[in-house]
């Protein structure tokens, strides 16, 4: 059976990859005119001075997005307030980072991800300076900072704030590294085979006790971390 809606535009005969790309195309061709929609704010041309390597957008209003950048430098910005700039006589709403971590002021190098705490109280943020930081979201300033030996590639936790741990991927072959947010400690590790460097990891949406990590030479791994 074709997805709901494909069905007004699939008319039989040939198989429907051409059904889906008109599909495609008519839902999505708005898309690229966002930037020029006059309800709609634009970000800055530069809105780090290297690559954005991550983003969040905080789960409780959907308002406020951080961002991390090569720079290692970190940007707030509210998407709900935006300011007018006028060029050539006509006038576009921009969006200006509310808060600014500047270069070398919380990371000293490439800011690797940022994410919010599922109650918006906190934002944690990793590097590839070994460390990864807890930033009190209100203060957007930094709470503590867990110090560890090796680049910080990724880290998650559970989505539904009921766990204290995260899970670090570090990039010197011991696995995945729990931390502990209640003692503030690097508590244990989570290894694969002998060796194994792991570039990402994720949390069960729905049993915080369970967490998967992904290895760069093709491997997985889950635990239970209880």
């Amino acid at each position: 059976m074709l997805y709901p809606g494909l069905a007004d535009i699939y008319t039989g005969g040939e198989f429907p990859i051409a059904a889906l790309q008109i599909y495609n195309e008519t839902k999505y061709a708005s898309l690229g005119n966002l930037d020029y929609r006059g309800d709609l704010g634009t970000f800055p041309h530069k809105a780090h001075s290297a690559s954005v390597n991550t983003l969040s957008l905080d789960p409780i209003y959907n308002n406020f997005l951080v961002s991390g950048s090569s720079d290692s430098s970190i940007k707030l910005w509210d998407l709900q307030k935006t300011e007018v700039h006028n060029i050539d006589g006509e006038s576009y709403l921009k969006y200006e980072p509310v808060v600014t971590l500047p270069r070398k002021s919380v990371h000293d190098y490439g800011v690797t991800k940022v994410k919010w705490w599922p109650d918006n109280g906190m934002v944690l943020s990793s590097s590839y300076d070994f460390k990864v930081n807890v930033i009190d979201a209100e203060l957007m300033s930094v709470a503590h900072t867990f110090k560890l030996n090796a680049r910080v590639i990724d880290f998650d936790f559970s989505p539904k704030g009921d766990s204290t741990m995260v899970a670090a991927c570090l990039d010197d072959g011991i696995g995945v590294k729990l931390l502990d947010l209640r003692t503030v400690a690097d508590v244990q590790k989570l290894g694969g085979e002998e060796g194994a460097r792991m570039s990402t990891a994720a949390w069960s949406p729905i049993n915080s006790n369970i967490c998967v990590g992904g290895g760069v030479d093709g491997s997985c791994y889950g635990w239970d971390i209880r």
